[in-house]
């Protein structure tokens, strides 16, 4: 058994070899920042420029030290090697072609990356002491983090900000390190920082030696002196300002070229911007080689596919507008002719109006279209409602290359609570249309509302073997057979649960 320190992030395995991430925060406020305030006592009746010289003896001869021995103790304490930490000079960068200035701090948290032989033999430690090589490294914020994996790479990508020197001030940026996964170890090579956020681990990916990522800055709204005259701003005695829109949603790709060796910044080679129209962003995306498709949203739903061949020059190449949007994108084949899509569909005002699954061909890539959709909802239901956990969660998605069998979760909720539906839909999807198989309930619709749960639930993920499917949902897994559809065993973790809910709200006893 090994313990690892701070709050899970992710995990992959990469053939025998499982790279676990964690991140820790640093609490710099109570350890550094307070102790530089001007109300502290040491610092009263001080001008500014006193001020600055007597903080800067204390930081270097009192705070700093303190700082960093006990950061130090802490690592050794929980066994970390300080050799396999990235150095802070080396996460200091800046785009200046972007005019990205560098990160505020780069001390908000603290992320490990653990490895470990999956096929350790227990039996020759007598200790049961699980082998593992640990890397960290600093990183702006700690409160959410993405990870894309494939055989070579690991990157990770930290949500954080950065102040601007020009009028925008603070802007949301992404902290991006790069890492390459060498037997059972993790080596850092480069790191870089882009604006906005990235949506989820699909919008990463490398290829052909290039890192490309897809990005959002939301729409910003400010405060913006309002234009009255002096005797106005005199007479109220304070300045007037109204909230205005400053600057609208905007989506990036951006391609940058892995470097390896110490203190190396990833070199931005290709940017494309301005993806989707107005108040569009990002809802799915997924590279495939040379190939990437990008699916924004506000009132329709625009399927972009892209030509990455040129990594200097990624270029748009088609365009394809229907209702609804896609929230996740799986390719169909190999080649990513075809590419399937799991969201929801909208009216023409872009309400939404249900559960989706589309069909694209993307075989011509500058005329993309909607080979096939599949509604849950007949159009114009009343008091129904569908969504899916795989529109947000990839790996509640299953599909079956081979027998092409699609298998999703599923939430149905009629105001008739009797008919709402808890559970998995499966279809047949092939270059001939989306036909609906069966389904596997794991809950009655009317213990929706009414039930002796307990407050634990199971994620749904489902999985075949043999030609029997077994799906986990809530407090019920289930195995079918995925051809005669008949259901082969149960099993309810909650059989002998006395405590209820009714409503899902109030506990009974």
């Amino acid at each position: 058994m090994k313990d690892l320190g701070g709050r899970y992030v992710d995990a992959r395995l990469m053939g025998a070899t499982g790279h676990v991430v964690s991140i820790s925060d640093v609490d710099t406020f109570y350890h550094l920042e307070r102790h530089f305030n001007r109300g502290q006592t040491n610092f009263e009746g001080l001008n500014r420029t006193e001020y600055i010289t007597v903080a800067t003896e204390y930081a270097n001869s009192v705070i700093l030290p303190s700082f960093v021995e006990r950061m130090m103790k802490e690592m050794n304490d929980t066994g970390r090697n300080c050799e396999n930490i990235l150095k802070l000079s080396m996460l200091r960068t800046s785009d200046e072609e972007q005019g990205v200035p560098s990160v505020e701090s780069l001390l908000g948290g603290f992320v490990q990356i653990t490895s470990f032989d999956i096929l350790y033999d227990f039996k020759l430690n007598l200790e049961n002491h699980v082998w593992t090589n640990t890397t960290g490294s600093f990183v702006p914020s700690a409160t959410d983090a993405t990870v894309y994996a494939n055989d070579d790479h690991l990157v990770l990508a930290n949500k954080g900000y950065k102040y601007s020197s020009d009028s925008q001030g603070w802007q949301p940026c992404t902290f991006v390190m790069a890492f390459v996964l060498d037997d059972n170890s993790v080596n850092g090579i480069s790191s870089t920082e882009l604006l906005g956020y990235v949506l989820n681990q699909y919008s990463l990916d490398i290829w052909d030696g290039h890192l490309r990522i897809a990005s959002t800055i939301n729409a910003k709204w400010g405060c913006v002196e309002d234009d009255i005259d002096s005797s106005t701003r005199k007479r109220t005695g304070q300045n007037q300002c109204v909230w205005k829109f400053l600057e609208d949603t905007n989506n990036f790709v951006s391609v940058y070229k892995l470097q390896e060796g110490e203190s190396l910044s990833m070199q931005r080679v290709g940017f494309l911007g301005n993806i989707g129209e107005e108040g569009e962003r990002i809802e799915s995306i997924r590279f495939m080689k040379e190939k990437a498709f990008i699916v924004t949203f506000k009132r329709t739903d625009p399927f972009y596919t892209i030509d990455m061949t040129n990594h200097s020059s990624p270029e748009i190449k088609g365009e394809l507008k229907v209702t609804g949007f896609s929230n996740y994108l799986h390719p169909y084949d190999e080649e990513g002719d075809f590419i399937i899509g799991v969201g929801q569909d909208a009216n023409e005002e872009g309400e939404m109006t249900g559960l989706q699954i589309s069909l694209f061909n993307a075989t011509n890539f500058t005329e993309t279209s909607l080979l096939h959709r599949y509604n849950v909802e007949e159009e114009n239901s009343q008091g129904i409602s569908s969504s899916s956990a795989a529109q947000y969660d990839p790996k509640a998605f299953r599909f079956l290359p081979i027998s092409k069998k699609l298998i999703i979760p599923s939430r149905i909720n009629d105001s008739n609570h009797s008919k709402s539906f808890d559970g998995f839909l499966v279809f047949d999807v092939s270059l001939d249309g989306i036909e609906y198989s069966f389904n596997v309930s794991h809950t009655d619709g009317s213990e929706m509302e009414n039930f002796c749960w307990y407050d634990a639930y199971m994620k749904p993920r489902s999985l075949v073997h043999a030609g029997v499917l077994t799906t986990m949902k809530g407090h019920s897994i289930l195995a079918h057979d995925l051809y005669t559809k008949i259901r082969q065993w149960k099993v309810n973790l909650d059989e002998d649960n006395k405590e209820c809910s009714l409503n899902g709200y109030f506990p009974l006893q």
